[in-house]
């Protein structure tokens, strides 16, 4: 009689690589997940845009794993992966993506284009960039209970939009005219609850505002390209900063009004 092998595929991560510009899944033409120091484990891809891997070894609390996630639509993204940090029962982290300036953005974005170069007039790559939308604004979402010091849970409501892990908000209390703590959200969770990636350095009342702030960086051409996911109003106030290299002093900070399908092209930007 033929001897039969039959072997059991047990789920050890699932990547969940989400778009920064829509915050849903990111577009799978192209998409390539892998582990750095072992490319020949290929990840099972689902319907629902996840990447599955199985039967990894979890005796690598030390080193830990590298995942990678490439495309043409998206900057190049690593992280670390660590088996001991995932729930059992739901291994799943999220990976948000962001554009570069091959993204197909829709006709109704609002963007902010840049080319990098050092004195010479070389591309830089890899200068962080980041633009942040300034009070008064309508915002982002709206703090629906207290937030004490220390919580890593946010109550919101007054959505604009979807939320996904990976988001990032500049926190401005009613009445106050500076901001606040910038805070990353780590997960969606139900009745309306973020969790954070770090606990909330101070306190925040109900109905504080949740201002966008959005970070990408500059690619091997030295080209970045920003946006703002949902604008509520025909225009806002933002302040584009591009943190320059070391031996660099010179800041570069712009403030301009952006507007509903605007593309605003900064031109090429010398970091000298």
């Amino acid at each position: 009689m033929e001897q039969i092998t039959i072997r059991f595929a047990q789920v050890s991560a699932v990547i969940a690589a989400i778009d920064a510009y829509t915050g849903r899944p990111a577009m799978a033409n192209g998409l390539q997940v892998e582990l750095m120091d072992q490319p020949w484990t290929r990840p099972v891809r689902k319907p629902d845009g996840t990447f599955v891997f199985v039967n990894m070894s979890r005796q690598r609390h030390a080193v830990g794993y590298m995942v990678r996630l490439r495309s043409p639509f998206y900057l190049e993204k690593t992280l670390p992966l660590d088996l001991s940090t995932l729930d059992s029962k739901h291994p799943v982290m999220a990976a948000a993506l962001k554009p570069n300036t091959m993204y197909p953005f829709p006709p109704h974005a609002a963007l902010v284009r840049c080319a990098l170069q050092d004195a010479e007039g070389r591309p830089l790559d890899g200068i962080p960039v980041e633009l942040e939308v300034l009070p008064p604004a309508v915002p982002s979402a709206i703090l629906g209970k207290d937030a004490a010091a220390g919580s890593d849970r946010l109550h919101l409501t007054s959505r604009a939009g979807p939320l996904a892990p990976g988001d990032e908000f500049r926190l401005l209390g009613r009445g106050e005219d500076v901001p606040g703590e910038v805070c990353r959200i780590a997960e969606i969770l139900p009745q309306g609850q973020a969790g954070l990636c770090s606990p909330l350095v101070r306190s925040y009342p109900r109905h504080t505002q949740l201002l966008p702030l959005v970070r990408s960086h500059s690619d091997r051409r030295g080209e970045a390209v920003l946006w703002i996911r949902t604008l509520r109003s025909r225009q806002v106030t933002v302040r584009f900063r591009a943190h320059c290299p070391e031996g660099v002093r010179r800041e570069i900070v712009q403030e301009f009004l952006l507007k509903e399908r605007e593309v605003r092209g900064l031109g090429s930007i010398r970091l000298v």
